[in-house]
């Protein structure tokens, strides 16, 4: 096996989609070739996009993409509002208890 071999089928590699024959056939080519290691490597901390994420980011619509980040951003705003009345709720127990002791 070649590393052009290991780069085409590493993601199924990753993903356990391929026979233990071509597994074994990776692994001994791992081994002995630091580069190919460096790439999985690369593919385990998203360095190197999948080819399944490379088809997705062509078919969508570039005009989805700014609403996704205002989508993610209203969920972060949303968060926040929720912990803010869960902290006013603590504060308004704790108020409570404390005026009932006195």
């Amino acid at each position: 096996m070649d590393c052009q071999e290991v780069k085409n089928t590493a993601f199924d590699y990753l993903q356990h989609n391929l026979s233990e024959e071509r597994v074994t056939q990776i692994e001994e080519h791992l081994c002995i070739c630091a580069q190919c290691r460096s790439y999985l490597s690369n593919i385990l901390d998203n360095k190197v996009e999948s080819p399944q994420n490379i088809i997705q980011s062509t078919e969508v619509s570039p005009k989805l993409k700014p609403n996704q980040k205002i989508n993610s951003r209203q969920q972060t705003l949303l968060q926040y509002i929720v912990l803010g009345v869960a902290g006013l709720i603590v504060l308004f127990l704790i108020f409570l208890v404390l005026k009932s002791s006195f």
